[in-house]
C-alpha cells in the first residue's frame, strides 16, 4: 500500500510569507524610530523585562537567515529590493513591483519561504513574540 503524498497548503504558505515579511518591514522602523523615556523617579522597573522574549533584531536575523538559505546568492539584492526596501502601504503595489523585478520565480520563493517560516515557528509573528515566562 502506497502512502499518499502530502500536498502543501499553498494559501497558508503565501499568507505566512506575507505576514512575516510585513512584520520584518515593521521591525526595521522600530529600530530606527524615535523613542523617549520617562525620567521621573519611580519605584522599581516600570516595564518588567523578560530576557527570554525574542527581540525584533533576533526576528530579523532569523528571517534573513532563512531567506539566504532559500534564495540563490546572486538574487539576494533583487529579493531585498523587492520585499524590504520598496516602501508602500498597498499590498498590490508590493506584488506588482516584485513581479516586475523578479518575474515568475518570485512565486516559487514565496511558497518555499512561507513553508520555512511555518516550519521554523516564525509564523504567525504575533506568536513568535509572545513568550510566557516560566515561574
Amino acid at each position: 500500500m502506497q502512502k499518499k503524498k502530502k500536498v502543501p497548503n499553498f494559501a497558508e504558505q503565501k499568507r505566512a510569507f506575507d505576514q512575516v515579511m510585513e512584520a520584518y518591514r515593521k521591525s526595521q522602523v522600530h529600530i530606527t524610530g524615535l523613542g523617549c523615556i520617562n525620567l521621573a523617579p519611580t519605584k522599581g522597573a516600570s516595564i518588567p523585562h523578560d530576557p527570554a522574549r525574542p527581540l525584533s533584531a533576533e526576528f530579523r536575523a532569523d528571517v534573513e537567515r532563512i531567506v539566504e538559505s532559500v534564495v540563490a546568492a546572486k538574487y539576494h539584492q533583487w529579493f531585498w529590493a523587492a520585499y524590504r526596501w520598496f516602501d508602500s502601504g498597498e499590498a498590490l503595489e508590493h506584488e506588482l513591483f516584485a513581479q516586475r523585478l523578479l518575474g515568475d520565480r518570485r512565486h516559487s520563493w514565496e511558497q518555499r519561504l512561507g513553508g520555512k517560516f511555518v516550519e521554523m515557528g516564525l509564523f504567525p509573528p504575533k506568536k513568535y513574540f509572545c513568550h510566557q515566562r516560566m515561574r
